[in-house]
């Protein structure tokens, strides 16, 4: 019987080996998962290479981007790896959204926040309080609380799987290739908070007017 050996956790840029015959049933074998998913082989092999730079974040320089790429599926199968999302989950959220865009691309979110007498967060009374302007004023320590206050009371990891989910399956992107499409992943996260903290205001407003 002839393997298929794949590390999802090996930086190497060694390409795995693909080895067929007419008749074998090839099983992939992850080396650090007890996983095996078999996939019959009627008819050899054939790679293409495909090279993917790691990306900047200390969470996928642990995941090996540049391997041969079948032209009979094989990566459909990374599609159910659950270290594959959790990694990707990690990057998008800890490095990318609250480590990078925040401070940029994201930046105008935290005008939903004010700091108030008591020093302390605090939502926006009403939408018509909202200032795209306010954050200029602000200095780094209130942007601190503001992006302290987000992570620990408005966006948490599990709100980013379910963007990720839900981009992989409305846009057809294979969970691997998301790092490709950063601007679409950094669209759908401000989507996304854009509509939470507003309907958190909205609320907030209609509580205050009971």
């Amino acid at each position: 019987m002839d393997y298929i050996v794949y590390s999802p956790t090996s930086v190497s840029a060694v390409s795995p080996v693909y080895f067929a015959d007419s008749t074998s049933v090839s099983p992939v074998y992850y080396a650090d998962s007890p996983i095996v998913v078999e996939s019959p082989v009627s008819i050899p092999y054939v790679t293409t290479e495909y090279s993917e730079p790691l990306l900047d974040s200390p969470v996928l320089t642990s995941v090996n981007l540049t391997f041969s790429k079948p032209a009979i599926g094989f990566y459909e199968n990374m599609n159910v790896d659950p270290k594959l999302h959790e990694r990707m989950v990690k990057h998008f959220y800890l490095y990318k959204t609250m480590g990078d865009w925040i401070y940029d691309e994201l930046v105008d979110l935290l005008n939903y926040f004010y700091i108030g007498k008591d020093k302390k967060v605090h939502l926006i009374k009403s939408l018509d309080d909202y200032d795209e302007t306010n954050i200029e004023s602000d200095t780094e320590e209130m942007i601190e609380k503001k992006i302290d206050y987000l992570r620990a009371n408005i966006f948490e990891k599990k709100h980013m799987k379910h963007i990720l989910r839900d981009l992989v399956r409305e846009r057809r992107i294979n969970w691997y290739d998301l790092p490709k499409n950063e601007k679409k992943v950094r669209r759908a996260v401000k989507r996304f908070l854009q509509k939470r903290l507003q309907k958190m205001v909205r609320t907030k407003a209609k509580e205050k007017e009971r």
